[in-house]
């Protein structure tokens, strides 16, 4: 799994790690010729053959210095008897001018190759998360024989998942869901960004640490369940010094990092460079060192998870073939996708009766172990995910959250608030039914919550039904952040004479961003009279209640302010905030809080535990500081408040009475004097 900031080379590092390799037909002056390539980062190299000992030439894909065409079916080759090769073509038009034809065995190897040179040259970020499966034989560096071949590149062939987090802000929230403890992380950062670099480091390593298990190491075997490299990229830049005690420089400071995250286990750091490949034969050989070593290498596994595995693979090939179909509809004019790769569990479980007896705990633990492998989608540990399968995790990834944060469609999302008519825009490959589907989905996960609910009427039976395409939705991550000053706008700083201000403080040792939504969707279900942006939320209830929620990264901490005048309900109000809060939390096994107040007196923060020991104190005996914690913290009502509660009531009522009695006095003479006039006139009518 590779995680880090957009822009820092993830993507390119994978392409050096991972090289494209096969056999190609080379066409030069029109004749054809098939020889081994090897295409590494930006580096395609033509050997003789599979052995890569006799490197024949090498071409440099720089930046914006080449072009690529895909050969169409009309121009297919029949290069050996009947057999039709499917071609594409690289083309420099800067000198020294190049045009390379190179012809694959089948249409599927050829978009393997259309795919990674189209990332290289058009230098794509990666969005959503880009998962790809790769079979790779572990190899030591410099351990070949006399014939040039490695000594043990025979002996084991390792299957394995390769996850590329996108690095855009806007998928922070989600990439918990994705997090696998049997994995190997990869956490890179850009050295010649310096400072700024380590923070982004940092944010990642701080993401990580929350969402595995402190310690790596399998009880059983005390071998690690999951390793964490950290990469620095760029290492070639001009800036970078790459003298020794440079290194041990940055070195220090990521130490440092560790230190302060209390992050105990054993890490890599190692250096790279995409663009000269140095580093990475070094990077390679201990990454498989590393994976051969995890705890999980060579466990057996019953027979009945992979019976599940293989229905899993089935359903994956009928809704490929169903897309192929919808594909070539959509190609006629004939519609839209009308089928997305979600079952329900229970669907699922009826579905393997006739594979065997499989009872719903067997399917649940297999399901478990299959998502950490990257076969699928299985969250059993979310009330809202758990009655799902998701059997083609790339739909989920690349085609539904990747699209809806492409940044094109960004001008449909007004400081974080969507008008669901957009959808049918963004999700256009897909029917209206199902657009309505992928959004509850997506609502599960986080990812967006929909405002209020509303209503049309249907034209046939005239009876009021849900319009969710009249209705409007908050994407947190492009919500828009509030400074200081905006915010007193809505709750000044000085809580007014006529209301009493309560408040708790929430202290964590490091809080993940993405928590921050998590806490800020959950709460947000109390009321909908609210205002939303990404670093808090604000409630207005009028006279009765007001309430501010403040999150804070840089001090770690979320502020609960609440003013009103009833005691009892902003006594409830504050916990059934800190219930949902506390909820948000079940996803995060490593982060607690401490809770408490900062006292006025001594600036010190106390906490909630120490202040409710004051109760036990006698009220004449209790020190200033200890009365103003009690009556701030909403533990204690004091006498004061329920003397402000009977003034505010006793004005209330004072108010409405003398309103009353003063339009009763000077209004009923009018009256009277009316009847009065009414009732002469009516009597001078008669005469």
């Amino acid at each position: 799994m590779v995680v880090g900031y957009e822009r820092i080379g993830k993507t390119s590092l994978l392409d050096c790690l991972l090289p494209l390799t096969g056999f190609l037909y080379y066409t030069k002056n029109h004749k054809h010729k098939k020889y081994w390539f090897k295409f590494q980062g930006k580096y395609i190299h033509r050997f003789k053959d599979d052995s890569e000992n006799e490197l024949i030439d090498e071409i440099v894909l720089e930046n914006k210095q080449w072009k690529l065409n895909i050969l169409l079916n009309e121009k297919k080759k029949k290069i050996e008897g009947d057999k039709e090769y499917y071609g594409f073509e690289l083309i420099r038009d800067i000198k020294p001018k190049r045009r390379i034809e190179y012809y694959c065995e089948n249409e599927n190897e050829r978009n393997k190759w259309i795919d990674k040179l189209n990332r290289l040259i058009e230098n794509k970020s990666t969005h959503g998360i880009d998962i790809q499966n790769h079979k790779i034989k572990p190899k030591e560096k410099g351990n070949e024989n006399e014939n040039g071949k490695r000594e043990n590149e025979n002996e084991i062939e390792l299957d394995i998942s390769v996850w590329d987090f996108a690095g855009q802000h806007e998928y922070y929230n989600n990439h918990h869901h994705f997090l696998s403890t049997r994995s190997l992380f990869l956490v890179c950062w850009k050295i010649n960004e310096g400072e700024n670099g380590l923070n982004g480091l940092k944010f990642w390593l701080k993401s990580l640490k929350f969402h595995l298990n402190n310690d790596n190491l399998d009880k059983n075997t005390n071998k690690p369940l999951y390793s964490i490299f950290i990469v620095g990229t760029h290492l070639d830049h001009y800036s970078i010094n790459q003298d020794e005690q440079s290194i041990k420089e940055r070195r220090k400071k990521i130490q440092e990092i560790l230190k302060e995250l209390d992050i105990k286990f054993g890490i890599e750091i190692i250096e790279v460079s995409s663009m000269n490949l140095e580093n990475i034969e070094d990077l390679q050989v201990k990454i498989w060192n590393t994976i051969s070593n995890h705890s999980y290498m060579g466990e057996r596994v019953p027979s009945s998870y992979l019976s599940i595995n293989n229905e899993i693979q089935q359903m994956k090939h009928d809704f490929g073939m169903k897309k192929d179909q919808d594909e070539n509809g959509k190609e006629n004019g004939n519609g839209k996708e009308n089928e997305i790769p979600i079952i329900e569990l229970n669907k699922f479980e009826e579905r393997l009766k006739s594979k065997g007896n499989f009872n719903i705990e067997l399917i649940k633990r297999s399901l478990n172990l299959l998502t950490m492998w990257g076969e699928c989608g299985y969250f059993g540990e979310s009330n809202k995910l758990s009655d799902i399968l998701i059997y083609q995790l790339k739909f989920l990834t690349k085609q539904v959250m990747a699209e809806l944060f492409r940044p094109e469609f960004k001008i449909y999302f007004e400081n974080g608030i969507l008008e669901n008519i957009n959808l049918k825009q963004i999700w256009k490959d897909y029917s209206i039914e199902l657009i309505e589907q992928i959004f509850e989905l997506m609502e599960k996960f986080d990812v967006c919550f929909r405002i209020g609910e509303y209503q049309k009427v249907n034209q046939d039976e005239m009876e009021k039904m849900e319009d969710f395409f009249k209705g409007k939705s908050i994407i947190p991550s492009y919500l828009e952040m509030k400074t200081k000053e905006e915010i007193e706008e809505y709750f000044p700083n000085e809580c007014p004479n006529w209301m009493v201000e309560k408040s708790r403080i929430l202290k964590f040792e490091v809080i993940p961003e993405e928590l921050i939504s998590q806490i800020l969707i959950k709460v947000q279900s109390i009321n909908q009279e609210h205002l939303i942006w990404r670093n808090g939320i604000y409630f207005d209830e009028g006279v009765q209640l007001k309430c501010l929620l403040i999150c804070s990264i840089e001090f770690n901490q979320l502020e609960i302010r609440i003013r009103g005048i009833n005691f009892q309900i902003i006594k409830i109000f504050i916990d059934k905030m800190i219930q949902l809060i506390n909820e948000s939390l079940q996803k995060y096994p490593n982060v607690s809080y401490q809770q408490g107040l900062i006292s006025i007196q001594t600036q010190n923060f106390v906490l909630i535990e120490e202040i409710e020991k004051y109760l036990n104190i006698s009220i004449e005996k209790r020190t200033k500081e200890q009365i103003e914690l009690l009556n701030y913290s909403c533990l204690f009502q004091s006498q004061d408040e329920l003397g402000f509660l009977f003034s505010f009531f006793f004005f209330l009522f004072s108010f409405f009475f003398f309103f009353f009695f003063f339009f009763f006095f000077f209004t009923f003479p009018f009256f009277f004097t009316k009847i009065k006039n009414d009732n002469n006139n009516n009597n001078n009518n008669l005469k």
